[in-house]
């Protein structure tokens, strides 16, 4: 099977939709066309110069990274540059950050299950000002179960533990086709009356683009009739990270070590002097949602950066505050995403880049 650069920006939307971002960040296909063909896939955190020459050595064109290879405007390109040098050999650089950060099987999901934690879950609040939507749309009798499904697929139906939540009724629909429609039922200029199917699912704010165009692509109506409508009995659920239980309970000292022989890191920490079950997890720079983990019960906060006076205000918490670093935190999940293009894209190849410059002290 042939795929494109759009076809593996596809396959991580559906993973982590692109339109789940935080409003500062900046992903998808950052550098290249989606029609560009794609022959392998190199996974990295970071697009960097050495990332690129390994991307060439495998002779693989599409390059999926976690951190986005332009972040800030760019005032020149240059080939000595990883984004100039995936220019001028032609290689397809996409971006998945914060999407992939809060995906449910993203960053953080990686990272709970690195530490081995148990009913790994998300904390984080929720958005009142971000509502849920109905998207209301009526077909023809002959495609229900086709749009139904094309809808599922792309990630309407979504409602707690349960998928393909839909209401169908049947009705009538009419409709006058005039000059220059082209109808898949009835004749210009003649009023059609047809058995429709009216179909409702509820669909989180960030698949809505998704699923309106999954349902037009499979509609066989030139002008489908359809209603995208708020709705308040559900809000957006923002994930700032995952948390979970350990297999017993540990002394922050403990935890330390158990996280980086895991990690294979060192870790900085708050000794509370307290036993902790409760871990939360947010790989990165996720220390400002130190105070949202604590809400949500969690004992111990394990993140990649914690500023100075955030120790201070995890000891004031009773708080174990651990500072794991960024790229031990966060490349965990590079093998899982490998895993993860490897199911959505059959037969294509895809390898992980270790994009890590950094050594310990005492390290060769």
């Amino acid at each position: 099977m042939e795929y494109t650069a759009g076809s593996v920006y596809k396959a991580i939307d559906r993973l982590a939709p692109f339109g789940s971002c935080m409003e500062w960040d900046n992903v998808g296909l950052l550098v290249g066309e989606r029609e560009a063909p794609v022959n392998g896939i190199l996974v990295t955190l970071d697009v960097t110069p050495a990332a690129v020459e390994k991307a060439l050595e495998m002779r693989m064109n599409c390059i999926v990274s976690h951190h986005p290879i332009v972040f800030h405007p760019l005032k020149r390109i240059s080939t000595r540059q990883a984004a100039g040098l995936c220019l001028a050999n032609g290689i397809s650089v996409i971006s998945a950050h914060t999407n992939y950060d809060f995906a449910p099987q993203g960053v953080n999901c990686a990272l709970a299950e690195k530490l081995g934690l148990q009913n790994i879950r998300p904390f984080g609040p929720e958005n009142r000002e971000k509502p849920w939507y109905s998207l209301v749309v009526f077909v023809p009798q002959s495609h229900a179960e086709a749009v139904y499904r094309a809808m599922s697929e792309a990630g309407a139906g979504q409602q707690g533990n349960y998928s393909g939540c839909a209401y169908m009724n049947e009705g009538e629909g009419r409709f006058w086709p005039q000059e220059g429609a082209h109808p898949y039922l009835g004749k210009v200029g003649t009023l059609e009356k047809t058995a429709e199917i009216r179909l409702e699912m509820l669909c989180a704010p960030e698949r809505v683009e998704a699923v309106t165009a999954a349902m037009r692509a499979t509609h066989p109506y030139e002008e489908p009739a359809y209603s995208i409508l708020p709705n308040h009995a559900l809000h957006r659920q923002e994930v700032y990270g995952m948390m979970g239980e350990l297999p017993q309970p540990m002394s922050p000292r403990k935890l330390a070590a158990w996280a980086e022989q895991a990690l294979n890191t060192r870790v900085q920490y708050v000794p509370t002097g307290k036993k902790i079950r409760t871990v939360a997890v947010c790989g990165g720079a996720g220390s400002d949602f130190m105070g949202d983990a604590a809400a949500a019960g969690a004992e111990a906060f394990l993140t990649g950066e914690v500023k100075h006076h955030e120790w201070f205000m995890a000891t004031g918490q009773g708080l174990c505050l651990m500072a794991a670093g960024h790229h031990a935190t966060e490349h965990p999940a590079m093998p899982q995403l490998a895993r993860q293009l490897q199911q959505e894209l059959p037969g294509l190849p895809v390898e992980v880049y270790n994009s890590d410059p950094t050594r310990w002290g005492g390290e060769p």
